[in-house]
């Protein structure tokens, strides 16, 4: 079984990054936030292809939008983009 809670949950949300340049006077982002909650980096794509493997039951996935992915300093983050 996969890490999520319940099997019936078909949609989930999840934060490609939550690094981001600007300094959006309102964005949860820079008022700190998002790094509180969910800490500060990049999801890897082994971890989104692990996560994707590991709850079929999952149907559609949300890409959030608090970070800005382009600016992953290594390879890119989502080969596929």
């Amino acid at each position: 079984m996969g890490w999520l809670a319940r099997r019936e949950t078909t949609a989930i949300r999840l934060e490609a990054s939550t690094i981001c340049q600007l300094k959006c006077p309102i964005c949860p982002t820079t008022e700190g936030l998002i790094k509180q909650q969910l800490g500060s980096g990049f999801l890897k794509f082994d971890a989104f292809r692990r996560i994707v493997d590991e709850n079929p039951w999952v149907h559609a996935i949300e890409l959030s939008n608090w970070g800005e992915i382009f600016t992953e300093p290594g390879d890119r983050a989502h080969p596929r983009l």
